[in-house]
């Protein structure tokens, strides 16, 4: 297993659930190496009384809600509040946790957090994160396209125009302007995977794609084999600026 929750505590979170009638409950967790060697420990957390999900966003995260984001296994949800909002992960897609974080915060009538260490998240070679190691065609596929357009598209329906433009930034900065980024920094073999993936599903992503989508990306989706050609022109030459940098 990648994670676990820490020894002894689920009963106190259980209990705190149950006596503040939460709909959600926050605790902090620790990174791991693949031995269990503490990497880091994120004490972000206190306790705090029940607020609905709109007041807790905004006085307790605030603006730095991004750096928290996809942290769902800091979550603990009442069975009722996920069948009733219909809070399901999609099926065989990474990054599935960026938009459900925003939502289900949001749509949370009672929620707390409590400063408590109660999770390990260990990380390895093959994480499907990827530990910040080359990510492959499917990866960013699904990082720059699903996640990202899926947050905007989250963030249309958010009642607080500040906090959608917190989340379109977020989407854009991090998912969609990256996708150059992170296909020049894997294999060639991958970047024709990834073209691949987007020539499949050309006609799908354009009807999808939200406007905040910028026109590199729009240019990658509509014309996949010549961006390819570009990309794959563009690969050796970026390679070389890194190794000189170094």
């Amino acid at each position: 297993s990648d994670d676990m929750l820490l020894p002894n505590v689920g009963k106190q979170l259980c209990d705190n659930a149950i006596a503040n009638d939460l709909d959600v409950l926050l605790f902090n967790y620790q990174d791991t190496d693949e031995v269990g060697t503490i990497i880091k420990v994120c004490d972000f957390f206190k306790d705090t009384n029940p607020l609905d999900g709109y007041n807790f966003v905004n006085i307790i995260f605030g603006d730095s809600i991004v750096y928290h984001m996809g942290y769902v296994v800091r979550f603990l949800l009442r069975r009722e509040f996920v069948k009733i909002n219909n809070l399901l992960f999609p099926e065989g897609e990474y990054w599935e946790d960026t938009v459900y974080f925003p939502k289900a915060l949001l749509l949370a009538h009672r929620i707390a957090s409590m400063d408590v260490l109660a999770y390990s998240y260990r990380h390895h070679a093959s994480s499907i994160s990827g530990g910040g190691k080359i990510m492959n065609a499917q990866k960013i596929y699904d990082f720059c396209f699903k996640a990202g357009n899926g947050l905007i598209q989250f963030a249309d329906d958010v009642r607080d125009s500040s906090l959608a433009l917190i989340f379109q930034s977020y989407a854009k900065d991090k998912y969609i302007n990256s996708v150059m980024y992170k296909l020049l920094n894997t294999t060639p073999k991958e970047i024709c995977r990834f073209v691949t993936l987007c020539s499949l599903n050309k006609v799908k992503l354009l009807n999808s794609l939200s406007k905040s989508f910028n026109t590199v990306t729009r240019y990658i989706v509509t014309y996949p084999y010549l961006m390819c050609i570009l990309i794959l022109a563009m690969h050796p030459i970026w390679r070389v600026c890194k190794l000189i940098k170094k």
